[in-house]
Parts: structure tokens; sequence; C-alpha cells
């Protein structure tokens, strides 16, 4: 029990103060008085702990939903085709169209890029 018992502080920590868990680092810590401090600062000698994510219930919350390889083939193919497009047109269902500045195309370029690194690893760089 022992042992449990800086565990189960953090998780009841994570769960008292929502923000500290946000990013799921809270740091572990002995005062010159020999207590045991908790908090999302690390501070001087402090470890981190890690906490499992949960939900509101205290159960662990799910996992990322994983991504078939045929839909990062599609978004590398998408990435791709934003990259060597002159222009970006988007037409809605109602066939009104809305060009895209290169502003916009860009960002569009750098969200795509970072989605597909999140669900599917390296993204391929365009060749120079």
């Amino acid at each position: 029990m022992q042992t449990l018992r800086p565990l189960l502080a953090a998780l009841l920590l994570a769960a008292l103060v929502p923000g500290v868990a946000a990013d799921g680092r809270i740091y572990r810590w002995v005062d010159a008085q020999g207590r045991v401090h908790y908090g999302d600062q690390p501070a001087r000698g402090a470890s981190e702990v890690r906490v499992p994510r949960v939900d509101a219930s205290g159960s662990p919350a799910p996992a990322a939903p994983a991504i078939s390889q045929a839909d990062c083939d599609r978004t590398r193919a998408e990435l791709d085709n934003y990259r060597q497009a002159k222009d970006i047109v988007e037409r809605d269902a109602l066939g009104k169209e809305r060009r895209y500045t290169p502003e916009e195309r860009q960002q569009l370029i750098a969200i795509t890029e970072g989605k597909l690194a999140a669900a599917c690893g390296a993204v391929p760089r365009p060749a120079s």
C-alpha cells in the first residue's frame, strides 16, 4: 500500500484539478521537511509522474481512433494535390464556389501535413 500512495495521490490531484492533468504532466518532489508535493510545474528535484488519462466517470480515456492505410494513402494523395494545385476551389452542395487565397492554400497544406503526421507518421516533403 505504501508504494501505491503516491500514485493514488497523483490520480486524485489529476481528477480534482482538470488543468493540471490536461497534458498528462504532473511533477512530484519532496521538500526539506520530507513532505511530498505534486504540481503542474516542476520544482527543484522534481520528477515527472505519468498519470493515465481518464474520462469523467474515471474510466480510461479512449485511445485515438486508428486510421487505415487506405485513409493514409488518400490523405497523402490529397496533400500532393494541394501542393501541386495552382488554385484550390471549394464547391458546396449548391454549386457555389469559393476560391482559396494563396495564404489559405498554405494553411490548408500545413493543416493536412499535421493531420497526416499525427495519424500516419512521417509526411513526405515535396520534391525540390
